[in-house]
């Protein structure tokens, strides 16, 4: 048996719920009509980048005014929860769905079916939603597929050229 997580055509651009086409079906062929399946997802942070723009970095953070002082655990003035610990903890709080999230459904008689992820953090980065469909093949044993779905926070990724750094 095969399975298969189908995204939109579109990019998922700030959105706050999605729309994915699942189908299971025999190699043979024919779909597993009316198989009951189980569908995971969860949004994770997604580093990028472009072929033709290698030199760019595209995942930088919020730009802030001001002049911030980075500090070790080696220095004498570092202060626990200083600007390294800050930052981690604000990109975890942008995911906010750390576990992953499983919907019980059933395909209808082609075996398809389609699916809702809702409730999607608003992301200021670029992120992915991993989405896994869990099934029972022929064999009785569990089968699973996965799909990673990139969410955009806008249109455009601004790079920046770190040239001679």
């Amino acid at each position: 048996m095969k399975g298969l997580i189908q995204s939109p055509k579109e990019p998922l651009v700030n959105i706050r719920e999605a729309q994915v086409d699942l189908l299971v079906s025999y190699m043979s062929g024919g779909g597993a009509g009316h198989a009951a399946v189980k569908l995971r997802s969860q949004v994770q942070p997604k580093a990028i980048s472009f072929t033709n723009y290698n030199e760019f970095s595209f995942n930088g953070d919020d730009v802030k005014p001001g002049i911030e002082r980075s500090s070790t655990a080696y220095d004498e003035n570092y202060v626990e929860g200083e600007p390294g610990e800050e930052r981690e903890a604000r990109s975890h709080g942008q995911n906010k769905n750390k576990f992953a999230r499983t919907q019980s459904l059933t395909l209808d008689g082609v075996g398809a079916a389609r699916a809702m992820l809702g409730d999607l953090p608003q992301v200021t980065t670029p992120h992915e939603i991993l989405a896994e469909l869990e099934f029972v093949d022929a064999n009785g044993e569990s089968a699973t597929v996965s799909n990673r779905i990139p969410l955009w926070p806008s249109k455009l990724n601004l790079g920046i050229r770190t040239d001679g750094w």
